[in-house]
């Protein structure tokens, strides 16, 4: 339940980011970095504390990062479908682009969060 919450903040300040930079012209790439770096941050804490019940550190915020880090060519793939090929405006076309990753980042977030690297004695 509360990956669900928190994945719904981080989409629709995701999707507040880029329908308004669409809005304001920007090219993809500027809106998608700048929600990267916002939603990135928020998404770690709040999945750490509420979703996987962790407290936030340095390595897991790193392989976090790292972990969704594969949304940047993601986003720019389901925007660039979406928005350029189905020719759906931006305003349904960041929703369903966003929709489209959900699973992805379950993954990513259960392995930058949870997992612990094993040691080699």
């Amino acid at each position: 339940m509360a990956y669900g919450a928190v994945s719904a903040i981080c989409m629709i300040l995701h999707n507040i980011i880029v329908i308004g930079g669409d809005q304001l012209n920007w090219p993809y790439s500027r809106s998608i970095l700048i929600s990267f770096g916002l939603v990135t941050t928020v998404g770690y804490a709040l999945q750490s504390l509420l979703t996987f019940n962790q407290a936030l550190n340095k390595r897991t915020y790193f392989r976090y990062v790292i972990a969704m880090s594969a949304n940047i060519p993601l986003a720019f793939v389901a925007l660039w479908v979406w928005h350029d090929v189905v020719r759906l405006a931006m305003i349904w076309a960041s929703p369903i682009a966003t929709f489209s990753m959900v699973a992805i980042n379950l993954l990513l977030s259960r392995w930058a969060i949870l997992v612990q690297p094993t040691r080699v004695a």
